[in-house]
């Protein structure tokens, strides 16, 4: 039996061809990714640019859910 460790790691490499701890990708409901996934980089502005492109992506696909400024 594999651990969930394995588990998660063969999710990342068959989905975004990378494993990366911590590796930090953004989803829908749907699962649609929303933004290109990141991997650990201390840089919070970055960062913060990262969830803000998750955001305006998923408000694009939902504008109903959040709200859309268009």
């Amino acid at each position: 039996m594999k651990k969930v460790g394995d588990i998660w790691a063969d999710f990342q490499i068959a989905n975004f061809k990378q494993t990366s701890p911590p590796l930090f990708v953004l989803i829908s409901p749907d699962e649609t990714v929303l933004t290109a996934p990141r991997g650990y980089n201390p840089d919070v502005e970055g960062y913060e640019a990262f969830l803000n492109c998750g955001l305006n992506a998923f408000k694009d696909l939902n504008p109903a859910v959040i709200g859309s400024s268009k």
